[in-house]
C-alpha cells in the first residue's frame, strides 16, 4: 500500500500496543501522533488538526467516547476509527451516533486496520480535491463578478472588451461538463459514506447476534473442559474419553470458526454482478438473527412458491433483507408484548422475483408512509436510528440492481415488498 499524505493521531493508554501500531501507521502515513488518554488526544487534536483519528474507548482521565464528543465540536469532517476490545451494541450506536466513520476489534488485524486506513485515505484525498474544486469555483465566480461590473462601466467605450467576456463565456461553458462530472462525483461520494454509515449501523446489531450464537458453544467447552479434570481427579480419564472430550471440543470451535466465517462474508461488499440463489439469501440472512429474535419471542416463518434466481450484488441483497428484518423486530418490540410474527415470502410473477417482509407490529402511519425512504428520516430515538436503513434499501435494490421496493399496510402490520 503506497504512503498517503495525510496525518493520523493513535489515542491508546496501553504503551505497548501505541508504540506497536504507530510503527504499522507510520509506513503509511506522512504524520502520526500519539496521546495515552483522551485529554492528551484532544489536546493533540486542538494543535495538530490531523486528518484521522484512530482511538480507544476506555482509557482514564478522559474515555474516547467523551474524547469524540468533544472533538466533534470542532469538526464533523475528521476521520474516527474506534478500536475497543468492548464490543457492547451500546458502545457502537453511541460511536455511531458521535459520527464515527469505521470500527476496529481487539486484538487488532494488521490486513482489517490497513484496509480501513485505505479507504478513509481514499475519502479524505476525495474531500480535500471537492473542498479545493469549490474554493477555485468560488475564486472564479468573484472574477467572473468583478469582470461583469467592469463590463458595465466601460460596454459603451470598449467594445473590444465585450469580445473578450464573450470568449470566455465560451470558454465557461466548454469547461461545463467538467464541472457537472465532478458534481456527479461529489454525490456519488457522499451516497458511498451514507452507505458505510447504513453498514455499521446494521454492524453493531450484528455483533450482538455474534455474542448470542456464541454463548452455548461457549458454555458446551466449559462444560467438556470441566469434565476432563473431573475424570483426572476421579482417576477414570482414559486415553479414549479424552480422545472423545477433544474431538467433541474441537467439533464445537469448528462451528464456532464457520459462524465468524459467515459473519466476515456477510460484510465482505460484492465486487462484481453475479446470479444468486434468493432462497439461499434469505436461509442465510435468517440464520444470523433466527436466535437473537427467539431471544425476543418472535416467530419467524418462510414461505417460498419458488426458488427466484436473481442477477446482482449477493451480499447488499442480504443487508436489504437485514434492515428490513431489523426494522421490523424494533416496531414488534416497542408495539407488541406478546404474538410477535414476521413471515418472509418469496415468489415469481410476470418473470420477476418478489420478497415480501410482513410483521404484526401495527403498520405505518399514513402520514409518513412517503418519507420512509428518504436519507436521515426516522421514527426512532437518536441513540436507536440513524435514518438511513430504508433510503440505503431504496439505492442498493432501484439503483444497483435496477428493482423495486415499496410499502404498505395489510391491517395488523407493514409490509415491505421487493420485486427484482
Amino acid at each position: 500500500m503506497e504512503r498517503h499524505d495525510l496525518s493520523i493521531l493513535f489515542v491508546e493508554d496501553d504503551e505497548l500496543m501505541r508504540n506497536t501500531i504507530s510503527k504499522v501507521l507510520e509506513k503509511n502515513a506522512q504524520e502520526v501522533y500519539q496521546a495515552s488518554n483522551g485529554s492528551e488526544g484532544l489536546a493533540m487534536f486542538l494543535e495538530k488538526q490531523p486528518d484521522m483519528i484512530i482511538t480507544d474507548i476506555m482509557m482514564p482521565e478522559m474515555n474516547g467516547l467523551e474524547m469524540i464528543q468533544e472533538i466533534r465540536r470542532h469538526s464533523r469532517s475528521v476521520k474516527i476509527v474506534v478500536v475497543s476490545a468492548y464490543s457492547e451494541k451500546e458502545n457502537f450506536l453511541k460511536s455511531i451516533a458521535l459520527g464515527v466513520n469505521n470500527f476496529l476489534i481487539k486484538p487488532i488485524s494488521y490486513k482489517d486496520l490497513l484496509n480501513i486506513l485505505e479507504e478513509l485515505a481514499n475519502i479524505i484525498c476525495l474531500e480535500k480535491s471537492v473542498e479545493a474544486e469549490r474554493h477555485l469555483k468560488m475564486l472564479a465566480q468573484e472574477n467572473l463578478k468583478q469582470a461583469h461590473a467592469e463590463l458595465e462601466s466601460r460596454v459603451k467605450e470598449r467594445t473590444r472588451e465585450l469580445a473578450v467576456a464573450n470568449t470566455q463565456l465560451i470558454e465557461f461553458q466548454e469547461t461545463l461538463q467538467d464541472k457537472i462530472e465532478r458534481s456527479v462525483a461529489e454525490i456519488r461520494m457522499k451516497d458511498h459514506i451514507m452507505m458505510l454509515q447504513s453498514r455499521q449501523a446494521v454492524m453493531g446489531e450484528m455483533i450482538g447476534h455474534i455474542a448470542h450464537q456464541w454463548r452455548q458453544p461457549l458454555n458446551t467447552i466449559g462444560l467438556l473442559t470441566q469434565s476432563l479434570l473431573f475424570s483426572y481427579r476421579k482417576e477414570t480419564l482414559t486415553e479414549e474419553l479424552l480422545a472423545e472430550r477433544v474431538d467433541k471440543i474441537m467439533s464445537v470451535l469448528e462451528h464456532m470458526s464457520v459462524t465468524v466465517d459467515d459473519f466476515r462474508d456477510f460484510f465482505n461488499p460484492n465486487r462484481e454482478k453475479l446470479t444468486f440463489s434468493l432462497e439461499s439469501v434469505v436461509k442465510k440472512t435468517l440464520s444470523f438473527v433466527e436466535s437473537s429474535f427467539q431471544k425476543h419471542k418472535i416467530v419467524l416463518t418462510f414461505e417460498k412458491e419458488e426458488d427466484c434466481q436473481i442477477y446482482g450484488y449477493e451480499n447488499e441483497y442480504s443487508q436489504v433483507l437485514m434492515n428490513l428484518l431489523i426494522n421490523a423486530k424494533d416496531a414488534l418490540v416497542e408495539n407488541r408484548t406478546e404474538d410477535r410474527q414476521i413471515c418472509i415470502r418469496v415468489s415469481r410473477r410476470m418473470g420477476k422475483s418478489y420478497l415480501e417482509v410482513e410483521d404484526n407490529a401495527g403498520g405505518i402511519a399514513e402520514s409518513i408512509r412517503s418519507q420512509m425512504f428518504e436519507p436521515y428520516f426516522t421514527t426512532k430515538s437518536e441513540q436507536n436510528g440513524t435514518g438511513l436503513g430504508l433510503y440505503i434499501c431504496k439505492t442498493i435494490v432501484e439503483r444497483n440492481m435496477s428493482g423495486y421496493i415499496d410499502v404498505s399496510n395489510n391491517g395488523t402490520g407493514a409490509v415491505f415488498t421487493i420485486v427484482i
